[in-house]
């Protein structure tokens, strides 16, 4: 089922400061593929031509939401998302913004 995707929301680990300041793994940077058939059809977002999108940048914030928001919203079927750049590890939660049509 096909979505309208306006943006991406990321999240990487919580640091816990109990353990050492264990654990402020997060990704920094990333891309995003979409298809509409999930097979050959894939495309960075073409509104913002191959954009590279800032994530969890801030130091002992990786826990916090970041909200990334296309220049117009896609539709596609299937979404890829591609690590640029991370601190430690590439550790991630995402999700999109958007809605079935």
């Amino acid at each position: 089922m096909k979505a309208k995707v306006r943006g991406i929301v990321t999240q990487g680990r919580w640091r816990n400061v109990t353990l050492d300041g264990c654990c402020d793994e997060r990704v920094t940077s990333f891309k995003i593929n979409w298809s509409d058939d999930c097979d050959i059809a894939w495309v960075f977002t073409a509104a913002d031509n191959a954009r590279v999108f800032e994530a969890n940048v801030i130091p002992d914030a990786g826990n916090e939401v970041v909200v990334n928001l296309f220049l117009e919203p896609v539709v596609g079927k299937c979404f890829a998302l591609y690590v640029e750049n991370f601190n430690i590890k590439p550790v991630l939660r995402w999700d999109v913004i958007g809605c079935e049509i």
